[in-house]
């Protein structure tokens, strides 16, 4: 089984993945590999804090039930949005994947980051501008941010 470290070295490795093409033009990626970096996010503090190993995503969401503090809320909405650019919407947005990041990806970062040694804190700045561009852009119904493409 991978260790604490294993999950902690795939979540840099999907993280310099994503900030490859992040926000070009395959947005449905960049959405389900945050969500697989959330995952090794996931796996590695629960072997740290716990000593268990998932199978699966369902029996990963029953063992993340043991983490009282994990941010559930922010990790299930990026397995669904996830699942969502993969199989149903395949049109993603750049205000939606700024959006997912701001909203549910940083804070499971953010999370993380509490609960680690500080040499194993993960760095989530893909995108230097993101502010709120996005959600002032999708106020106003304009076209996509273009400060990162």
């Amino acid at each position: 089984m991978p260790s604490f470290r294993d999950h902690c070295e795939h979540s840099r490795h999907n993280l310099a993945f994503l900030d490859s093409f992040f926000l070009t033009s395959f947005n449905d990626w960049s959405v389900t590999v945050m969500f697989y970096a959330g995952v090794h996010i996931a796996e590695a503090i629960l072997d740290k804090d716990c000593s268990i190993h998932s199978q699966s995503h369902q029996e990963r969401t029953g063992n993340l039930a043991k983490l009282t503090s994990f941010p559930e809320k922010a990790y299930k909405s990026l397995e669904r949005e996830a699942h969502n650019s993969r199989y149903r919407k395949y049109k993603v947005y750049t205000w939606e994947v700024h959006r997912i990041f701001k909203e549910h990806f940083q804070k499971l970062v953010a999370w993380f980051n509490s609960s680690v040694d500080e040499n194993f804190v993960l760095n989530s700045q893909v995108c230097k501008d993101i502010a709120d561009e996005w959600l002032k852009r999708y106020q106003r119904n304009e076209s996509d941010c273009n400060k990162c493409n």
